[in-house]
């Protein structure tokens, strides 16, 4: 119990420093507690009733936020065209939320603990006339005996439990999901 205390501490200090590039130690140490915390999860049917909520919540606004990533690109190309700008970059960035890790620390009150901003795949499929980005299933476990192997996953739920360092414990915590898109244009001034 001692070690998950540790492993809880550490969490929460990466959670107060913004989720800043950890050192490859700390990933180690992030990469530990997710799988201690995953071969001790509890399968529930309630448990798995949240873990399919927050999937058919996030395949809901993926698509909204997809769509709203494509127009964005689109719109930005037309401005490069007409020289209005010169380049662009997009972000997609996804902030988790949970009152559970305030009780590890004071400082995480109303901050998120979880930010990803690698979020991959929005706004960049605009050539994807079927939408598969949205539609597909990326299901990790759909060859395996998991009791969520059979379900959909979206592509954000997939990142999350597949991508990060955050365990099925972390995600069921999850309260609160916010999704940014975050647009930089971009002048350039060339010095001969």
């Amino acid at each position: 119990m001692e070690q998950q205390h540790n492993y809880d501490y550490f969490f929460t200090q990466c959670c107060l420093n913004g989720w800043a590039l950890p050192s490859k130690e700390e990933e180690k140490i992030l990469f530990e507690r997710k799988i201690e915390l995953n071969s001790n999860f509890d399968w529930s049917d309630e448990n798995i009733e949240k873990l399919r909520k927050i999937n058919d919540l996030l395949h809901k606004k993926e698509a909204e936020v997809h769509k709203h990533a494509n127009w964005l690109r689109s719109r930005h190309k037309e401005w490069m065209e007409s020289k209005r700008i010169e380049d662009f970059e997009m972000q997609v960035q996804i902030k988790l939320y949970s009152s559970e890790y305030e009780r590890f620390h004071p400082g995480m009150k109303g901050k998120p603990f979880f930010i990803d901003k690698y979020l991959a795949g929005f706004g960049h499929k605009e050539d994807d006339p079927d939408n598969a980005f949205v539609n597909e299933s990326w299901n990790e476990y759909a060859h395996s005996s998991n009791p969520i192997a059979k379900d959909y996953h979206c592509h954000t739920f997939h990142c999350i439990y597949d991508h990060t360092i955050l365990s099925w414990e972390d995600i069921i915590k999850i309260e609160y999901i916010g999704i940014d898109i975050k647009v930089w244009n971009q002048f350039f001034v060339e010095i001969k």
